[in-house]
């Protein structure tokens, strides 16, 4: 999975939110800042790994906001990696894949009920990523009684399995992640005021690829190079390139790795991608 880098969106971050401190990530004097195997020659990306480094070395909810295909979840995993929990587990659960019941059973844990149609014991999310961090993909999916439950316990640090009786404590890192403007959400009532201030006490937004393209070359490498075998720059068409290079990339990093890979496996195919690309007919 290629690396991706993120900054901070002002607009959108919560009032009173956290800033970098101490450890913060600079620019080397090749221009480069890094973050764990993370790196960005863009200004406001550079930023942004200042709130990474933060987020890492705290125990802060990080709230990562972004369109779709810009890479949230491998932002995600890299502060978990780069924090004191990077040995524990890293988990996780998509709020937009399940029923309502399903989702409160699955995150919260259950309990067997002899007078109810229920599954057997099931150890929750919150169970399972004891010790590590935990990611709430599509957060804004979450149904209003599972935001409840959810800021219920993120405040208590205990967590209530359904059909239970006996709140089982936790310890868990939480992040957030979502393609939608949760500021937006609340303001119209569709996500909990309190939830959303909750979740979000480090907040960064994954800028899409549009606005990074000093970076493109970077990631390209990056994705050839998991390729098997590995490949490289020298792979593409070199009349592709400057195409490539000036796309604005709707489905960002997600359509950049399609695009690559299948034109390396039907090269016929690099033409008709660059035209469709560059505007022409």
């Amino acid at each position: 999975m290629s690396r991706v880098q993120s900054f901070p969106d002002p607009e959108h971050s919560p009032a009173g939110g956290a800033l970098p401190g101490d450890g913060q990530s600079e620019p080397g004097a090749d221009g480069v800042a890094r973050f764990g195997e993370l790196c960005t020659r863009a200004p406001r990306m550079q930023e942004a790994f200042q709130i990474l480094a933060v987020a890492a070395e705290s125990e802060s909810n990080l709230l990562l906001q972004g369109e779709t295909g810009v890479g949230k979840e491998v932002l995600a995993e890299a502060v978990h990696h780069a924090s004191q929990r990077r040995s524990a587990p890293f988990m996780v659960f998509d709020c937009a894949e399940k029923s309502p019941d399903a989702a409160a059973r699955e995150l919260f844990g259950n309990e067997p009920a002899p007078a109810v149609s229920a599954p057997d014991l099931i150890r929750g999310y919150f169970e399972l990523a004891d010790g590590g961090t935990l990611v709430l993909d599509h957060i804004d999916a979450l149904a209003p009684h599972l935001q409840s439950a959810l800021l219920r316990a993120l405040e208590k640090r205990r967590v209530l399995r359904v059909h239970g009786s006996s709140a089982i404590p936790f310890d868990v890192r939480l992040m957030a992640i979502t393609s939608e403007n949760l500021a937006l959400a609340v303001r119209r009532g569709k996500f909990r005021e309190d939830l959303y201030t909750k979740i979000s006490e480090l907040a960064v937004t994954v800028p899409p690829l549009r606005r990074r393209l000093v970076d493109l070359d970077e990631l390209m490498r990056e994705i050839l190079a998991e390729c098997s075998p590995p490949r490289s720059l020298g792979d593409i068409p070199q009349r592709i390139l400057p195409a490539l290079r000036t796309y604005r990339w709707p489905g960002n990093i997600r359509e950049l790795r399609n695009l690559l890979m299948r034109g390396l496996v039907m090269p016929e195919r690099w033409l008709l991608s660059t035209r469709r690309r560059s505007g022409s007919e």
